[in-house]
């Protein structure tokens, strides 16, 4: 069976707030456990970021279902990649809003550390791993 990642950014077709991310994050962490997906969404300046891990067929049915999701437009694959492990094995759907990280740690140049970051895809694994706190949990296991 072989695992894979799948990363892609979107744009919220409107204004959203974390109430409604929470209701997404709620309906996929339960679609997401019955199949075996596991991954991490993160939201800055109403633009999603996400990565999905699980079996190429599930990620290719849920992606499908994703990107003709009206709640975005502007989908676009960053990168798709065979992986031996998960990078966010223990979550169904993990969650960090870079715009409230941002304000509390302080950190200005979050966005220069995102641009260079899509530009490729294992550096965009790094970065979502790093601002998750996935890369401590995955290093303790």
């Amino acid at each position: 069976m072989k695992l894979i990642q799948l990363f892609y950014t979107s744009q919220a077709t409107s204004e959203i707030n974390i109430s409604e991310i929470e209701d997404i994050l709620c309906v996929a962490r339960e679609n997401n456990e019955k199949i075996g997906i596991t991954g991490l969404l993160m939201f800055k300046d109403n633009l999603f970021y996400q990565c999905i891990e699980g079996l190429e067929s599930d990620i290719n049915a849920i992606f499908s279902k994703i990107a003709i999701d009206d709640r975005h437009h502007n989908v676009q694959v960053m990168g798709k990649i065979k992986i031996e492990k998960r990078s966010f094995n223990d979550w169904k759907m993990g969650f960090v809003n870079l715009d409230e990280q941002q304000k509390k740690d302080g950190f200005s140049d979050i966005n220069k550390a995102l641009e260079l970051a899509q530009k490729n895809t294992l550096s965009l694994v790094k970065f979502m791993e790093f601002y998750s706190g996935a890369a401590d949990s995955n290093s303790a296991a």
